[in-house]
């Protein structure tokens, strides 16, 4: 049996083939429907930190998949893994304060 991964993030719209000018890369872009940005914006929306800074973003990223095709995600701040990794950022910033550089 495979085990059922989790993840940080909920694939989310439509992504298109990115734009190339001269062979380079210049943009690409991605479409939501009204719904799934009203849903971005009541669900996904990060917090301020323990000191009040930050929050009020929705991060959406843009990425090929292994097979190639393009997707885009959005961050689900709630979500158990993200927890997990900013305890453990917390966690690595206070047992490492006291270095000097």
């Amino acid at each position: 049996m495979s085990e059922k991964k989790d993840y940080d993030s909920v694939l989310v719209g439509w992504t298109d083939e990115p734009r190339m000018n001269d062979g380079e890369f210049s943009s690409i872009s991605f479409r939501l429907k009204d719904s799934d940005l009203k849903e971005a914006l009541d669900s996904y929306v990060s917090q301020p930190d323990a000191e009040g800074k930050g929050g009020g973003y929705v991060k959406f990223t843009c990425f090929k998949s292994k097979s190639g095709k393009y997707f885009t995600r959005v961050l689900n701040p709630n979500s158990k893994q993200y927890k997990d990794y900013k305890e453990s950022k917390a966690a690595e910033s206070s047992s490492g304060g006291d270095l000097p550089f």
